[in-house]
């Protein structure tokens, strides 16, 4: 599966696999 990916967003430490992370939208909230 590979290794995942380590994120931290507004103070939260994420661990997603890459296929879970391809399906996540950002939008611009300002």
């Amino acid at each position: 599966l590979g290794d995942p990916l380590h994120l931290t967003v507004r103070g939260y430490n994420l661990s997603i696999r890459k296929n879970e992370a391809s399906r996540i939208e950002v939008d611009r909230l300002s």
